[in-house]
This record gives structure tokens, C-alpha cells and sequence, in this order.
């Protein structure tokens, strides 16, 4: 399409319509292309174009003011982030247009001799052409455009066209950099969420808890252990007791002793049933049945004694298992010491029944302490 020659160019801006359409072409054009027209004249529609000066040229940027207020909307886009456009090289363009709109250079011209000024007498200023102030108008609108864009204060401190390729030279390593360092950061968090979706990894504060689980876990342990081998000596010194009953002589008062053995012989019994639910609980502690039977011989020797005394004085056959009745009692003492200190176990695991369960127990056989008293009474 070939435009009329005239006032064409004015015809077009006068038309809405046709203004609206051009821009839209517009829209997704290249920055430089729309900055160097005639350069880059193929990013145009051919209805557009015409030739001018031997080249190609989108005729609606031959009015300069028109050009300018469609780059100043294309960067006013750009800062709203509508328009991808990188404001360094956007601004290195700008500076290249903004020169060819520069104000001429005043040349001073040396006087070749000296001219005497009257006193009071005004000297007349140069006063500048239509076409200066225009060039100067237009200089004005870009530099305002160039504001708008966000770039280092290096940048926009350039005067010269080797100045302003340096500090784009220098914000571009800048950005570079920050670029590496940012990859940089992307790899290490990456290195992170590899390390954090292994099924062996463990948080730092949680990975604190269960070594202090573990700790508290082999201390408990340990404190087993030791609870077994009461146990083990308990076993061996109430096997000891039986077999030194089982061996002396029977003697002594029969009522005082009889009273004596039948409690002595509840308490035994309520001993071995604790002492089966204690080996149930540590599960290797399991020769309780051994000494229920080393119990019921002490019981069966001692009823035997009863039995054959009862034609015989009662100080005869007390006297004659006295011996064994003082055995039990230590017994009973050691007895009531071991539950005392299950039951301190089983207070520290926390476990509050069951340690009531047998600090009572260790009551009824004789232990008396304070803290029994206090766990008790929770």
C-alpha cells in the first residue's frame, strides 16, 4: 500500500482508527527496531512502508513526535512489566536516538581585536531558531524516557557513546555476577532438599532427641541389668537361708512360734506371686518356680516339726525352729529391699501403678522410707 504523496503523514495521525491498528502491529515488536526504523524496516507490515532516502521506512515515524511517543509507550509498558525489555540496552538505544537530537554546539569565536562596550549598553544574545527548539523539545522527550528506565547511576552518568558502551559493558559483568552467585545459591538449596529427601537423613533438632532417647534407653538398660543381678543375689541368699533352715534341729515355743510362721508363711506367699509377675516382667528372671518349691519345703519341714512336737513342751519346739523362723525374716527383709527398688524403677520409667503396686509391698514387708511415703500418697 503506497501512501498519497502531502499531508498524508498528518492524515494518518488525524485518523484513530488507523493509528490504533498501527500500534497494534506494534505491539510485539523488537525495542531496536522500533528505535532504528529504517534499519530494521522487515519487522514492519508492507502497507507501512515506503522507500525514503534509497530505503525502506515505516512513513508514520516520519514524524518524529509520533516515533517518540510510541517508544516512550513501549518502555512505560516495559516498566509495568507488561513488555519483556531489558533497561541497559534499552538505555544504550535511547542514548544513540537521544544524540541525534543533541542542540548544535556553540563555537566561540575569538575577537581579532579589542572592541570598547559603552557603559550601560546590553549585549545581544543569539536567539535560537524554530528548528533548534524542536530538536531541543524532542531531546527533552527521550531523556524523560530514559528516566523511566531502572539502570545503575554509572550508567545514566555517561556522556559519550565509548562512556555509555563502557558502563553497559560493566552492568552487564555486574549482572553476570550476580547471576553466578544466584545460580550458585540455586545449587546449594538443591544440594539441601537432595540431602533432606534421603530416608537416612534426620534434622538437627531431632536428630538431638533420639541420641538423647538412646542415652536415657542404655542408662535404663544398664539400670535393668543391675535390677536383674538384685534379683539373682536375692535368689541366692533366700536358696542359702532354705538350705541353712532345712539343715538346724527343731526347737522352741510352739504358740509364739506357730503365730510367727503363719505370717511369715502369707507373707512368703505373696512374695513368690510377685516375684513371678517381676520375672514375667524382666522376662529372664524365670526360676521363680524353683523357689516356690525351695518354699513349700520350708514350709512342709517346719509344719513336720509342728507335727511331730505336739506331745513336746512348746519351749523345745520353739527353741528347735527358732532358727529358721530368724532366716525367714531376713528373708522377708531382703524381700521387701528388692520390691522397694523395683518400685523405684518402675516410679522413674513412670509408670506410677505399677510402682505404687510394689512400694506397697515392700511396706508390708517392713521397708520404711520417706520417699514410699511421698510416692504413695500421690
Amino acid at each position: 500500500m503506497k501512501r498519497k504523496k502531502g499531508n498524508s503523514v498528518q492524515d494518518f495521525l488525524g485518523n484513530p482508527e488507523k493509528v490504533k491498528k498501527f500500534k497494534d502491529s506494534i505491539q510485539g515488536i523488537e525495542f531496536n527496531a522500533l528505535v532504528r526504523p529504517g534499519s530494521h524496516s522487515s519487522a514492519y507490515k508492507k502497507e507501512y512502508l515506503e522507500r525514503v532516502a534509497g530505503r525502506m521506512f515505516p512513513y508514520p515515524f516520519l514524524d518524529h513526535d509520533f516515533h517518540i511517543k510510541c517508544i516512550g509507550e513501549h518502555v512505560q509498558s516495559a516498566v509495568r512489566g507488561d513488555v519483556l525489555l531489558h533497561p541497559v540496552l534499552a538505555y544504550a538505544s535511547l542514548f544513540d536516538l537521544r544524540s541525534s537530537y543533541a542542540p548544535p554546539v556553540k563555537k566561540k569565536i575569538k575577537a581579532s581585536g579589542r572592541k570598547t562596550r559603552k557603559k550601560g549598553a546590553k549585549v545581544a544574545r543569539p536567539q535560537a531558531s524554530p528548528k533548534d527548539k524542536l530538536r531541543k523539545k524532542r531531546f527533552l522527550a527521550i531523556q524523560q524516557i530514559m528516566n523511566r528506565l531502572h539502570v545503575p547511576a554509572y550508567v545514566k552518568r555517561a556522556r559519550t557513546d565509548f562512556e555509555i558502551k563502557e558502563s553497559s559493558v560493566r552492568a552487564f559483568e555486574e549482572m553476570y555476577l550476580a547471576y553466578a552467585g544466584l545460580r550458585q545459591k540455586l545449587q546449594t538449596l538443591e544440594n539441601e532438599v537432595i540431602t533432606y529427601q534421603s530416608p537416612d537423613y534426620i534434622h538437627g533438632p531431632h536428630k538431638a532427641r533420639i541420641h538423647e532417647l538412646e542415652s536415657q534407653n542404655s542408662d535404663l538398660g544398664l539400670r535393668l541389668v543391675k535390677e536383674q543381678n538384685r534379683a539373682d543375689l536375692l535368689e541366692s541368699e533366700i536358696q542359702r537361708l532354705t538350705d541353712h533352715i532345712l539343715t538346724q534341729p527343731a526347737e522352741g515355743e510352739m504358740e509364739s512360734l506357730k503365730r510367727e510362721y503363719n505370717v511369715l508363711s502369707q507373707k512368703c506367699d505373696a512374695l513368690v506371686s510377685r516375684n513371678i509377675e517381676l520375672s514375667n516382667r524382666m522376662k529372664d528372671l524365670g526360676r521363680s518356680k524353683q523357689l516356690e518349691t525351695i518354699l513349700d519345703g520350708i514350709r512342709d519341714r517346719i509344719n513336720g516339726v509342728i507335727r511331730s512336737g505336739i506331745h513336746e513342751k512348746p519351749e523345745a519346739i520353739i527353741k528347735s525352729i527358732s532358727d529358721e523362723i530368724g532366716q525367714l525374716q531376713r528373708a522377708r527383709l531382703y524381700l521387701g529391699r528388692a520390691l522397694y527398688d523395683i518400685g523405684i524403677l518402675f516410679h522413674r520409667k513412670g509408670d506410677r501403678d505399677k510402682a505404687k503396686e510394689e512400694l506397697r509391698a515392700a511396706r508390708e514387708l517392713g521397708v520404711r522410707d520417706a520417699d514410699v511415703e511421698n510416692i504413695l500418697k500421690s
